[in-house]
């Protein structure tokens, strides 16, 4: 992503630059809270760059970390390293941590394996194989799949299909 402070005089991203990568490029617009803060200016700059989502947040109270966080869980984006994204927000991986903590109640790891677990659940009201389920969840290996379904779950992806139907 391309990030920019929201009190940037000038931009240093030339017009069009996303051009030349071949996956869709978001727009990161940090310290949205500081006194000579000028949001609508920087979004303005990331649109010219060619960023098509763009996301002010604010490091100080976590605004805008949800939206980024929703955006990478509908995306491509699911494997991206907590480091990644913490860059993406501008801010060390030990503060996202922290601020992601706060915000959702648990570790970005574990609402990684939560979303994983809720787009099983879904898979499995198909008719779609428990390993075709493990991989469309994200997750590598089948048997730590089921470990974890199980662990998250109280039961295995076949009983909880079975219930389900």
């Amino acid at each position: 992503g391309l990030v920019l402070s929201a009190n940037e005089p000038y931009s240093i991203f030339s017009p069009c630059i996303t051009s030349l990568v071949n996956r869709e490029v978001i727009g990161i617009v940090s310290g949205i809270d500081k006194p000579d803060a000028n949001v609508e200016r920087v979004e303005r700059w990331l649109r010219l760059a060619g960023c098509k989502k763009i996301f002010p947040v604010s490091a100080v109270t976590g605004e805008g970390l949800a939206d980024i966080i929703a955006y990478l869980e509908e995306d491509s984006c699911q494997d991206l390293p907590v480091s990644e994204i913490a860059k993406m927000c501008n801010v060390s991986e030990i503060y996202f941590r922290k601020l992601f903590k706060k915000y959702s109640g648990m570790t970005p790891n574990e609402y990684k394996i939560n979303s994983k677990i809720v787009r099983a659940k879904r898979y499995l009201q198909s008719d779609v194989s428990v390993s075709e389920v493990s991989e469309l969840a994200g997750f590598s290996d089948t048997s730590y799949f089921i470990k974890v379904f199980r662990a998250r779950t109280g039961t295995t992806p076949l009983q909880y299909r079975k219930k389900m139907r």
